[in-house]
């Protein structure tokens, strides 16, 4: 009775071992649904709880994702009169799309930002975004940049970002 019920119990363990060691599908990682990928100086993040939307009334897309607990990521492309269409944008162009990009990370429980927008002060911070497919509801492309974190228009320094990829479902305007 005692080795029935240890060859029970041992049955069970390796049940759940392998069980709690499978692979989780639901990452991101590998490119299947919503998400959003990229090199921050130099080392690959993969961005979980990623969300993109509509503002302004339709004519600026936001897209957001966040790397573990203390690192996030926020991009906002567009416009107050004309709707996003597919193409490439950057800080340096003049054009009617306006962009604005921020990376947070908290360190010693200080929330540090970075930063790059379109005709900043700063000649160091640049910000590239191609939309190769942009839909009322999805949007697909790639980014990358200078991002650096001033005060008092003074740059104090810089996180650089590459090999940017994404591919969300946007959320309706409301």
């Amino acid at each position: 009775m005692k080795t029935k019920l240890f060859l029970g119990s041992l049955i069970c363990l390796f049940s759940l071992l392998i069980i709690s060691c499978g692979k989780d599908d639901s990452t991101p990682s590998d490119e299947k649904g919503d998400f959003i990928k990229m090199k921050i100086n130099g080392v690959d993040r993969v961005l979980y709880s990623t969300k993109a939307n509509w503002s302004r009334e339709g004519t600026q897309l936001e897209f957001t994702g966040i790397i573990g607990e203390d690192e996030f990521i926020e991009i906002k492309i567009g416009n107050t009169t004309t709707k996003l269409p597919a193409g490439e944008y950057n800080t340096d162009q003049e054009s009617p799309f306006r962009i604005i990009a921020f990376y947070r990370v908290i360190r010693d429980n200080v929330k540090i930002t970075y930063s790059a927008i379109n005709q900043s002060d700063h000649k160091e911070d640049y910000f590239e975004i191609k939309i190769d497919k942009i839909t009322n509801d999805h949007v697909e492309g790639t980014f990358s940049g200078t991002l650096i974190r001033h005060k008092d228009r003074v740059m104090l320094d810089k996180t650089t970002i590459t090999n940017g990829k994404f591919s969300l479902t946007i959320e309706p305007f409301k």
